[in-house]
């Protein structure tokens, strides 16, 4: 968890001793003032913009109004109106609809004004053919212009393609100058008002999501717990009030929960208590009840207690300033893996405070911090790497740092409208969120677009196209260059198919590979297969069965197609071993069987007929353990749905008796009022 006080720490110091930096600065280029919040693109400052009053139609709900105004606006010649109303229009998210050509009409008008956040929407268009014949270079020029504008978007889409060379050569220094000029916006924030929560949800052909905090029914797993009196379900659902995560941000809820935890001897309830109360969330600022509770959290031990009186330490707030105490505080909370005092600790040793300056120390703890997805550390840590400091300089890991911290900005939300759009059925407006977003570089987002596209789910980008494949081949082509090897065996699957580009059955074998030697079942099983069968391989059975036994080793969601495969290959096996030492015999065969003398027949053939057999039982063996497999699937299938009624009872027993006790205090507090 971050909050202000922390940061003003961090801000002081940094801003004054993390001086060894590239040449260009914030101050070089204009700052980025159009962002993707909500449904559509807002700009920053649109309170004290002359869509004001617009902008206050739509966050109370008159759309029409406030889209007529915006209109009426972009008429006038108001570029930030024109921009949103284009993106507007490619998403359809509004009551304009779903108008690619007028889209690209009102971004044409703020282009010609040179407007960065048009250049920017332009220049997608033209990456993904939306409303205009697609034309990489042309999207490259509008982007580079909207970069040099300031916009944020531009700045990740430029830093994206000079990273993986797409359209442009490889640059990582290029790259790394625009991811930097981001982060250092994301850093700024996270500083003053923190990081957002930015949740990645991938999406599936077999319906299968991955639970988030922010998920409903964990949220309500989590306050049906705390409301039984859980004390960890109580800090948990304190914290996502606090943060607004999966609920709506309420800091007097998240106090309730803290207080309450607290109560019951929490200490990490007791630790966030007092960081409240230090910065004024949801009481009134005081700093010597913050400390109170920050000393009673540390004295039980709790790493996060420990980080926050180190800071009330550090900087006098509350107590008499103590540097050496804030220093042995961090120490504690680092060691015991909180990554704020990992942070904190890492920028003392950076600075020499109470501490001689030690820069590879200072390297070891931001890394920890890192790795555990802290914001500021890796923006400090891409710093030392790309400056040189306590390291040799590495474009590479700077490179890659400073795009971490990028996704991260307050635009990174998108992946939560897109993902919410696809569970509604909105897959148009889905597509084009998560399109924006793999131009910028998400490798979710270039996942989930493929997706859509594959899934044939869009009405823009039809399957009767080919270059419906291109567009999809072209995002799973970038996931997988970015880690992905689900994203590496789609691709494979395109090459051999044919689908977007030309058949090659060589270039999907080498795409397999390369996913199976990062341990992917379905890319093993493939293999296999075109080992198997001599598909575009040589044919090789011992081969494939080496590469269906390791499929089936890795995944247990591969036992029954690679069961049946290794039976196939069996039974392969036994015909080769047949026609070598069986048929050149089998006249001979014939002859004695016609004599009747069986003990002859049987004379020297007994590993054949033990051969036969062993087919035989293998064939019954086969059809018993499908049986077993098919039962337990049963088995499997009624436990979750016994599961899940359990859990709605509960939650409905929950909301059963949360009325029950609401009735009952409201009952209470009248004969109070009447008493």
């Amino acid at each position: 968890m971050k909050y202000i006080f922390p940061c003003l720490f961090l801000l002081a110091l940094l801003g004054c001793a993390l001086t060894e930096t590239p040449s260009t600065s914030a101050e070089d280029v204009p700052t980025d003032e159009s962002v993707v919040v909500g449904d559509d693109v807002l700009d920053s400052t649109s309170k004290m913009s002359p869509l004001a009053a617009a902008y206050q139609l739509l966050e109370d709900g008159a759309e029409r109004a406030a889209y007529t105004e915006f209109v009426e606006a972009a008429t006038n010649g108001n570029n930030e109106a024109r921009e949103l109303i284009s993106l507007s229009l490619m998403l359809g998210n509004s009551t304009l609809g779903r108008n690619a050509t007028a889209a690209v009409e009102w971004l044409e008008l703020g282009v010609a004004d040179g407007h960065p956040g048009c250049q920017w929407g332009l220049g997608f268009a033209y990456a993904f053919g939306i409303g205009v014949n697609a034309s990489q270079a042309k999207a490259l020029v509008y982007y580079t212009f909207a970069a040099l504008g300031g916009d944020t978007r531009a700045r990740m889409s430029l830093g994206y393609r000079y990273s993986a060379g797409s359209a442009v050569a490889t640059n990582c220094e290029t790259s790394l100058s625009y991811y930097r000029l981001v982060a250092d916006v994301v850093e700024a924030e996270a500083q003053t008002v923190g990081s957002p929560v930015v949740e990645r949800q991938r999406l599936n052909a077999v319906g299968k999501v991955q639970k988030s905090m922010a998920s409903a029914d964990v949220v309500q797993y989590y306050q049906y717990n705390a409301d039984r009196g859980d004390l960890q379900s109580q800090v948990v659902v304190g914290q996502l009030h606090l943060q607004g995560q999966g609920v709506a941000q309420d800091h007097a809820q998240a106090l309730r929960y803290f207080q309450q935890a607290a109560a019951a001897g929490h200490a990490d309830a007791m630790a966030y208590l007092g960081d409240m109360y230090a910065n004024g969330l949801g009481v009134e600022q005081d700093n010597t009840t913050a400390v109170e509770w920050m000393d009673k959290a540390a004295t039980k031990n709790s790493a996060a207690g420990r980080n926050s009186l180190g800071v009330m330490y550090l900087n006098g707030y509350g107590v008499k300033k103590d540097v050496n105490k804030a220093f042995k505080l961090f120490h504690q909370s680092a060691s015991a893996g909180n990554p704020e005092g990992q942070l904190n600790l890492g920028t003392m040793f950076y600075n020499g405070l109470d501490t001689a300056k030690d820069y590879r120390k200072a390297s070891h703890y931001f890394t920890l911090a890192a790795q555990q997805g802290h914001v500021l550390a890796m923006y400090n840590l891409g710093l030392m790497h790309a400056t040189g400091v306590g390291n040799p300089r590495a474009c590479e890991p700077g490179k890659g740092l400073f795009k971490n911290v990028a996704e991260r900005g307050r635009w990174g939300v998108e992946l939560t409208t897109a993902f919410e759009a696809y569970q509604t059925g909105s897959y148009d407006q889905a597509l084009v969120h998560y399109l924006m977003l793999a131009e910028m570089g998400y490798e979710v987002a270039q996942y989930n677009a493929a997706f859509l596209l594959d899934a044939g789910l869009s009405d823009e980008f039809t399957l009767d196209d080919n270059s419906t494949y291109q567009r999809a081949l072209l995002n799973w082509r970038r996931s997988a260059e970015q880690g992905s090897t689900t994203a590496r065996v789609k691709v494979g699957d395109y090459l051999y198919y044919g689908h977007g580009s030309v058949p090659s059955v060589e270039a999907a074998a080498h795409e397999y590979r390369v996913a199976a030697d990062n341990n992917h079942a379905q890319a093993m099983f493939n293999l296999g297969a075109m080992h198997h069968f001599g598909d575009g391989l040589d044919q090789d059975l011992h081969l494939a069965k080496r590469y269906y036994d390791l499929a089936l080793s890795t995944s247990s969601e591969a036992f029954l197609p690679t069961t049946l495969a290794l039976y196939h290959l069996y039974g392969l096996f036994a015909w080769e071993r047949f026609q070598e030492q069986v048929m050149p015999g089998l006249e001979g065969h014939v002859e004695t069987i016609a004599s009747g003398n069986l003990d002859q027949l049987i004379e020297g053939h007994e590993t054949t007929l033990v051969m036969v057999l062993s087919v035989f039982l293998a064939i019954v063996l086969l059809a018993r353990q499908m049986r077993i497999h098919q039962y337990r699937m049963l088995q499997e299938q009624q436990q979750r749905r016994e599961e899940e009624r359990r859990r709605q009872a509960e939650a409905q027993a929950a909301q059963q008796q949360a009325a029950v006790d609401d009735e009952a205090a409201a009952v209470a507090e009248g004969d109070q009022q009447q008493d």
